[in-house]
């Protein structure tokens, strides 16, 4: 009997040191994966380039685009760092008086009285509502109140579209309506890039609006252009500064309050009316105190 016991003690402590390996050699094998997944998940997040909210819109239409399968608003696609100088400044972030003092320079004209207005407008290329909008409103409004000197005009080629960093200074980008938009949405942010000032770019946003893409626009809006090389303008439109351009537009359009939920998006001092995508001179003149003889 006392042989047996001793028997099955050793069996049992046999049984016993096997299982303990097991388990010891199992939550090694667990603790080691783990510290592995930390490190890479570490070294990728240090390399990632992060945008400033490039994902907060869907690059579908709010009515159904073509890529319907992008993640919602609240899905955080890339986060927020400081840039660092990686962009361009296209549109320097700038104070209201910052603003307000650049308008002189920027229409070429006299001092007024009266008050002067912020209008931006985050416009897409190939969105039908914003070509009946630049054409019919838009232009129509430039037209008749740049001169008043009491405007500061702000068009912004983005729209809902979305851009990820590619490399050390590349970007890849998508637009809702197709890549030929985003040559079109790139060669207006050239052109106002170049150009500087409302009054040598904004006839050429409204003729690049709508085209089919970059042939179309050279032949109809920039064939014989003066103020600025044609063949910079298009490189710039199909390269790298174009997609860098094109990506610094999609930050000024990330800091809307609201977000952005449909295209155009028209803001006046900084609050987005929806009423002046129906009648833009209308609102405008309304905001000016007193108002220009152009409004009367």
């Amino acid at each position: 009997m006392g042989h047996g016991v001793m028997i099955r003690l050793r069996v049992f402590r046999a049984h016993l040191h096997r299982s303990f390996r097991h388990y010891l050699y199992g939550s090694l094998t667990v603790v080691i994966l783990y510290f592995i997944y930390l490190h890479f998940a570490y070294r990728g997040e240090r390399s990632r380039v992060r945008i400033t909210d490039l994902d907060r819109f869907p690059v579908g239409h709010e009515f159904g685009g073509r890529f319907a399968k992008v993640p919602p608003p609240e899905e955080k696609f890339a986060k927020e760092i400081d840039m660092g100088g990686f962009l361009p400044d296209l549109f320097p972030r700038k104070g209201k008086e910052d603003e307000m003092g650049d308008i002189k320079g920027a229409v070429h004209e006299k001092e007024t009285a009266g008050n002067v207005l912020a209008a931006s407008f985050f416009i897409e290329a190939h969105c039908p509502d914003t070509t009946r909008f630049v054409h019919s409103q838009l232009w129509q409004a430039w037209q008749r109140l740049f001169a008043t000197n009491r405007i500061v005009w702000t068009v912004v080629p983005f729209g809902k579209a979305r851009c990820l960093p590619r490399g050390n200074s590349d970007f890849s980008c998508q637009c809702q309506h197709g890549p030929n938009e985003c040559e079109l949405n790139q060669l207006m942010n050239c052109a106002i890039d170049q150009l500087r000032y409302p009054s040598n770019y904004m006839p050429l946003i409204n003729c690049i609006q709508g085209k089919a893409d970059l042939l179309d626009a050279r032949r109809q809006c920039l064939d014989g252009q003066q103020l600025v090389s044609v063949s910079r303008l298009l490189d710039c439109a199909s390269g790298i500064e174009g997609r860098r351009l094109l990506a610094r537009a999609g930050q000024v359009t990330m800091q809307l309050q609201p977000p952005l939920t449909f295209v155009p998006w028209i803001t006046l001092d900084g609050v987005r009316s929806v009423d002046a995508m129906y009648d833009l001179t209308e609102n405008l003149c309304n905001r000016l105190i007193p108002p220009p003889p152009q409004c009367l």
